[in-house]
């Protein structure tokens, strides 16, 4: 099974999101990290203000602003570590088979063993094949059609690994 593609900004996204997920305590800490404190620290900041004095601009401004931004960096964290890497910009080719996967982009070739792989996550956003706790390998959702990634699942079942499926 052969599948081709260009990494786009949304893959990273997706890939680091499923690999964050993929970990329970990890994307329940990053979840209360990056969304839920700093609403509630906006929340209790408006609600609990000394109404003797009025707020400031700033205050305000930061109040409203800072969850949004720390939401949106939640997402973007993927992107920032991965931000100018030559391997990204052009075309990749994975090719599946029972004796292991053949990858291949701009400036890379490797083959990777299926018994370097523990786990497989599947997700609507892609599949992301994992060694242990590190994400190795990901497929971009968009590439892959209903019987492919049933083939690959199959495949990766066939090989040993764990399927995990996340939302």
């Amino acid at each position: 099974m052969k599948l081709s593609f260009t990494p786009t900004t949304g893959d990273l996204i997706r890939a680091g999101y499923l690999a964050v997920r993929s970990r329970g305590f990890v994307f329940w800490f990053s979840v209360v990290f990056f969304v839920v404190l700093p609403w509630v620290l906006a929340l209790t900041g408006i609600l609990m203000r000394n109404t003797a004095r009025p707020m400031s601009g700033v205050s305000i401004l930061a109040l409203v602003v800072m969850p949004p931004i720390m939401v949106t960096l939640f997402g973007l964290i993927p992107v920032f570590v991965t931000r100018g890497a030559k391997t990204l910009n052009g075309v990749h080719t994975y090719e599946f088979s029972s004796n292991g996967i053949d990858v291949s982009g701009p400036s890379f070739r490797s083959r990777l063993d299926w018994s370097a792989l523990t786990t497989c996550v599947s997700g609507s956003m892609g599949l992301l094949l994992m060694s242990g706790k590190v994400a190795l390998l990901s497929v971009p959702g968009r590439v892959l059609s209903d019987d492919y990634r049933a083939e690959l699942l199959s495949l990766a079942r066939d090989n040993g690994l764990k399927i995990r499926a996340v939302r």
